[in-house]
């Protein structure tokens, strides 16, 4: 059922009824500006009629998508920024070339075609062609026998119905699918191979600066049609306490647009409390909830990447051309092959940024393991050791007989 649009305004105030015209908004020149132009002088054409009228005159088309209340069409007339529904803009485009005397369809078509123009010409994102995936935070890997980058992907069940969702977003429609599973277990890489099923016109918005909440909460309403909204560590965005719930709204909204179709919102995150959890569970009644936005958002859209890869996936991947693999399949533990992967690197970078005495502790301590000592070695024994492993210099900078405690 459409709204009826009347009813005062936020705030209250003069009579709605009360004749005013409203001030013409200053817009650059551009594609924006012809769409405003076209929407203030279609406005003007019209006699000027109060907001009760045209909202009044939308809710009797039944047959108009849009159907914006008061205080839209107050901003599609007067605010410089671009409206974000374009039924909207179609709909009062198409009553006010009526009030006129023009062909209303018309106007419409010319409102919908330059709305689209304005899109294109300011979508937000890249190519998702053209995104790295260390810029989307997909994990470093180790390197061996000169091979470096991304691992070759090795496909598991998961993948099969990311796929299926990221298909319907290509065919056209808005989806969202939130991937659930501890830390480096694979999700963002499994998003990242995602995308190479998407068609090369298609862009990816990865909000981030300056905060990941303020970024997504400032442009969401920007979001065009084949876009790619990429979130990433998805608590630092829905479990924000401020704009927590204001982001799930606008992704409810704009999943919902038609308008805006498609759209495809890819998440991570962690499960458990402070994470997932927190987002999944319905507090009990007469309790705040702080995720109710959230909580719909999400239902129904969760795909769960399990922590180790099957028995009969290791197998296999052990025979891999890209040994960081196979060494991976021969030495993680219970199949956890993504993990020693990312692990690796991460410890590879730990030990070369590490200060004097902690790296010379590191020297000591694989040294002695090659040579055949146990796992469990003595700190006094890595103390008197460890003094070869540095300068004399390093060694004057150190507090003697403290430094291991510092």
């Amino acid at each position: 059922m459409k709204r009826d649009g009347t009813g005062t305004g936020a705030g209250g105030g003069r009579p709605t009824g009360a004749k005013r015209l409203i001030p013409r908004p200053v817009v650059p020149p551009g594609p924006l500006r012809s769409l405003k132009s076209l929407i203030y002088e279609a406005y003007v054409a019209a006699g000027a009629p109060t907001l009760d009228e045209m909202a009044a005159a939308v809710a009797r088309d039944e047959a108009l998508r849009g159907s914006p209340s008061r205080d839209t069409i107050n901003r599609l007339i007067g605010d410089p920024t671009l409206p974000a529904k374009q039924a909207d803009v179609v709909a009062l485009l198409t009553v006010l070339a009526r009030m006129s005397g023009e062909d209303g369809t018309l106007a419409g078509k010319r409102a919908a075609s330059l709305w689209a123009q304005v899109q294109l010409s300011g979508r937000l994102g890249r190519p998702v062609k053209d995104v790295d995936p260390y810029d989307l935070e997909v994990h470093h890997s180790i390197t061996m026998d000169g091979v470096t980058g991304l691992p070759a992907y090795v496909e598991r069940a998961h993948d099969a119905e990311l796929h299926r969702v990221v298909g319907e977003a290509a065919t056209g429609q808005s989806r969202l699918v939130m991937l659930v599973g501890t830390s480096s277990t694979g999700k963002t890489r499994a998003c990242f191979e995602a995308l190479h099923r998407l068609p090369d016109d298609w862009r990816l918005w990865h909000p981030i600066d300056p905060e990941r909440p303020q970024a997504a909460l400032a442009d969401l309403a920007r979001v065009g049609p084949k876009t790619v909204v990429w979130l990433n560590e998805a608590h630092h965005y829905l479990l924000h306490p401020q704009h927590g719930e204001p982001i799930a709204a606008g992704l409810r909204t704009l999943l919902g647009d038609a308008s805006r179709a498609p759209i495809l919102v890819l998440g991570t995150i962690w499960p458990g409390p402070g994470y997932f959890e927190d987002l999944r569970v319905t507090p009990q009644p007469g309790t705040p909830d702080p995720h109710a936005q959230a909580r719909v958002l999400l239902a129904g859209k969760v795909l769960l990447v399990p922590p180790a890869f099957a028995d009969s996936a290791v197998a296999d991947i052990k025979r891999s051309q890209d040994p960081r693999l196979a060494e991976a399949a021969r030495t993680a533990l219970d199949g956890k092959i993504t993990q020693y992967l990312a692990a690796g690197f991460e410890l590879m970078n730990l030990y070369k940024t590490a200060a004097p005495g902690p790296k010379a502790l590191l020297d000591a301590a694989m040294d002695a393991r090659r040579l055949g000592h146990p796992a469990g070695l003595p700190l006094g024994f890595l103390a008197a050791t460890a003094e070869a492993y540095l300068t004399d210099t390093e060694w004057d900078l150190l507090l003697r007989g403290m430094w291991l405690s510092s």
